[in-house]
């Protein structure tokens, strides 16, 4: 599920959720890289596109890459 919505290369609201945050993990799955951060969630990038991954779609991720 998507937290935020995908939006222009130069959207406040995406990058102000990684003001504070400190980036615990990255790891890419196909073209999109993941930069998951303290809170759990993830600021996935996929060409131009990028938007946050809550916390729980993350651990989807993760677990299904460890399978």
């Amino acid at each position: 599920m998507l937290t935020e919505s995908k939006a222009p290369g130069n959207s406040r609201e995406i990058f102000k959720h990684l003001v504070g945050e400190k980036i615990t993990a990255c790891f890419g799955v196909g073209s999109q890289i993941w930069i998951v951060c303290g809170s759990g969630s993830a600021f996935v990038v996929n060409n131009a596109a990028y938007w946050v991954e809550n916390a729980e779609a993350v651990e989807k991720v993760i677990d299904k890459r460890r399978d």
